[in-house]
C-alpha cells in the first residue's frame, strides 16, 4: 500500500495551497481584473482540499483496516482449510 493516496496524493495540497496563497498575495484586489488567473486559482483551491479529502480518506481506510491493540497478526485473506 506504498502507492496509496496516502502518502502522495497528501504532497499536492499544501503546494497547490502555497500557490493560491501567493498568487493572492502577489495579485490582491487586482486579482479581479485577470479572469484566466482567478478560474486557474479557484481550480488550484479546490484541487487543493480535493487532494486533502482524498488522503484524509484513503489515511482513515488505511488505519481502520490495521491490526488492532493487542493482536499479534493480522489476516489478510481466507484461504482453503486442507
Amino acid at each position: 500500500m506504498e502507492w496509496s493516496g496516502k502518502e502522495h496524493v497528501a504532497w499536492f495540497a499544501p503546494i497547490s495551497i502555497t500557490t493560491v496563497a501567493f498568487v493572492f498575495i502577489r495579485y490582491g484586489r487586482d486579482l479581479i481584473n485577470h479572469k484566466q488567473l482567478r478560474a486557474t486559482v479557484l481550480g488550484f483551491a479546490v484541487a487543493s482540499f480535493l487532494a486533502a479529502g482524498i488522503a484524509g480518506f484513503f489515511g482513515a481506510m488505511i488505519d481502520k483496516s490495521g491490526p488492532s491493540p493487542g493482536r499479534t497478526h493480522h489476516q489478510l485473506s481466507i484461504g482453503a482449510k486442507k
